[in-house]
């Protein structure tokens, strides 16, 4: 950890400095520098590579799990905590869909609507006077509103859809 410290920093301050106020020996540092990188690491960049292939190839939309399932399908054999893990060390992070969320207005930001019938619930003619309720069905396609009422025949309307 100390020597990746220096590696990071060893252009901005002289190797030496650092190595003495970490309390670690520059040979000791120079020899790491000559390590090769252990099979751990060398097999967590190449796989990666196929974490970050998988991703793109999703378009941004597949998380550990799915990526985990798509690399085992591939014939890659790894635990989906490691993949986890990559994606997290990587800055990869999934798109996640905005979910529609039923919202509603403040009464005082709108003003009420003008009570134009003064509950005198009947009417001379017919279409003169209507009545309705907001009620909402959420059904899996799609959303119903209850229907109108003309208050004279006592006749419903149609109730609207919406797609959301």
């Amino acid at each position: 950890m100390k020597f990746h410290f220096v590696d990071e920093y060893k252009d901005q301050f002289r190797i030496r400095s650092m190595c003495r106020v970490l309390g670690v020996s520059r040979s000791g540092y120079y020899a790491w520098c000559e390590r090769p990188l252990p099979r751990r690491e060398v097999r967590n960049e190449a796989l990666l590579v196929q974490i970050r292939e998988t991703f793109r190839r999703s378009r941004g939309t597949y998380g550990s799990p799915r990526i985990h399932r798509a690399l085992r399908k591939n014939g890659v054999s790894c635990g989906r905590q490691r993949i986890a893990r990559l994606m997290q060390l990587g800055g990869i992070v999934a798109k996640m869909e905005a979910h529609f969320r039923w919202t509603s207005t403040k009464r005082e930001d709108i003003p009420a609507a003008a009570n134009l019938v003064q509950r005198q619930f009947h009417a001379d003619q017919p279409n003169r006077v209507w009545a309705s309720d907001i009620t909402l069905l959420r059904t899996g396609h799609c959303t119903i509103k209850g229907p109108g009422r003309d208050i004279r025949r006592s006749r419903f309307d149609g109730s609207g859809f919406s797609r959301r």
